[in-house]
Parts: C-alpha cells; sequence; structure tokens
C-alpha cells in the first residue's frame, strides 16, 4: 500500500506510469536530519562556550554552587581548583573548576 503511494501507481493499473515520490522523500528526510544536526550542534557549541566564559570569570568573592549543591564564597583560585568557604563554621572545600555550575558574581551580590 505505501509502495503504491510512493510510486504513484493506482490499484489495478499494473504499469508503473506514475512519478516516482521516492527520491524526493529520501532528500527532504536528508535535508530535515541534516538541518536537525546542524541546530542542535551549534547550539551545543554555544552552551559550552558560555559555561567555559562563566568558570574563566570566577573571582575570589564570588558566590558559587557546585553540580552537586553546595553553596559557597570563592576564596582561593589555583589553576584548575577553587577553595570555598561553606557553612556557618566557615568550612573549606576544594573543588575542580569544572564542578562549579553556577556562579553570582560579587558585584551582583553588592546591588542586591
Amino acid at each position: 500500500m505505501l509502495n503504491l503511494f510512493l510510486t504513484g501507481e493506482t490499484a489495478g493499473s499494473g504499469t508503473t506510469g506514475g512519478f516516482d515520490f521516492t527520491w524526493i522523500i529520501m532528500i527532504v528526510m536528508i535535508v530535515l536530519l541534516g538541518g536537525w544536526m546542524f541546530f542542535s550542534w551549534r547550539s551545543n557549541k554555544k552552551k559550552q562556550q558560555e559555561q567555559t566564559n562563566m568558570l574563566n570569570s570566577i573571582e575570589l568573592g564570588d558566590e558559587i554552587t557546585t553540580i552537586g549543591g553546595i553553596e559557597g564564597r570563592v576564596v582561593r583560585i589555583k589553576d584548575d581548583h577553587i577553595t570555598i568557604e561553606s557553612g556557618r563554621d566557615r568550612t573549606k572545600i576544594c573543588f575542580a573548576r569544572s564542578a562549579i555550575a553556577t556562579v553570582v558574581k560579587k558585584q551582583d551580590q553588592e546591588q542586591a
């Protein structure tokens, strides 16, 4: 039944006298798939660039949240490791820079 639709044949004609839509459908599917892949790749690249910029802009005094949910204030930055103070007793914890999920800049805290 699907073949009859794609090839344009009518039931009982017995000939292949219709236009063959198979190639058109295949081309449209390939174009749609290619477009979807391009926009998906572009979106992921943009998000990755924003994440990299955020991690590189961390300064002393910024409030951060890790991917594990720990919140604290940045007290030391050394290469790819960041030390934060967290809690009332100011417990210091060291994290890899890549473990940071969000950053609230020191200037934004002062304005609020």
